[in-house]
């Protein structure tokens, strides 16, 4: 996985928590979603907050 500027992350438990950096171009958005889908997917949260 790539590591991003974009967005930050953490795992409590069965929750997966998210944090956007609110200085995120357009073009970087798309990038961070995608790593953001592999987070899930590699972790399967119950939940994630973003």
């Amino acid at each position: 996985m790539l590591i991003s500027h974009s967005h930050s992350h953490s795992v409590d438990g069965d929750a997966l928590h998210v944090t956007l950096h609110h200085n995120v171009e357009v073009s970087t958005r798309v990038a961070a979603a995608v790593e953001i889908e592999a987070l899930v997917h590699t972790h399967r949260p119950s939940r994630v907050t973003v």
